[in-house]
């Protein structure tokens, strides 16, 4: 009785649990890591045109400077990007992570403050601890790698093209 429904529902696969990125080994989630980094050159790119990106930045990670008198980064996780307010009218950010003293809490910060180098080794230790404690989000394997993907898409949309460079300079004239 049945066996054609049967059948039917038992060819179809079950979905399981989808691996996350904590599941990589430390060299491939080092580079993964580094490939949801977004620098504050691309992010200001990305707030004056945002359908470089489709999907927003949202999940990400920066680098961002929380110093007062000297550099000491952290490295946090976008939450949202914020429209510019006020006189300065730089875009704002919401992120996770980037107070130590109370890493559940969201920290909105200005663009100025995220840093165009990459993460150091330390800074990666420190979102995979973040990432293990539940502090910043987990995220599957396949959805990383397609944020990876529009990522880079949305770097190579930024760069200006051949053309659209600055001529070379004249060659010296000899004396």
């Amino acid at each position: 009785p049945g066996g054609a429904a049967a059948a039917g529902s038992a060819a179809a696969p079950r979905p399981g649990p989808q691996p996350m990125l904590l599941h990589l080994e430390p060299r491939a989630l080092r580079e993964a890591l580094l490939a949801l980094q977004l620098t504050r050159e691309l992010l200001r790119g990305l707030a004056a045109n945002p359908s470089l990106m489709p999907g927003g930045v949202e999940d990400y990670f920066v680098r961002l400077n929380m110093g007062s008198k000297k550099y000491m980064y952290v490295p946090a996780q976008v939450v949202k990007m914020q429209s510019p307010e006020g006189a300065s009218g730089e875009h704002q950010m919401q992120v996770r992570g980037a107070d130590r003293n109370r890493p559940s809490s969201l920290t909105l910060t200005r663009l100025t403050y995220v840093s165009n180098k990459p993460f150091t080794e330390e800074e990666l230790s420190e979102i995979a601890s973040n990432l293990a404690s539940g502090v910043l989000r987990n995220l599957p394997q396949a959805v990383a790698r397609s944020m990876g993907a529009r990522r880079a898409a949305g770097m190579t949309k930024l760069q200006p093209r051949r053309s659209e460079a600055a001529p070379a300079p004249a060659p010296a004239l000899a004396a």
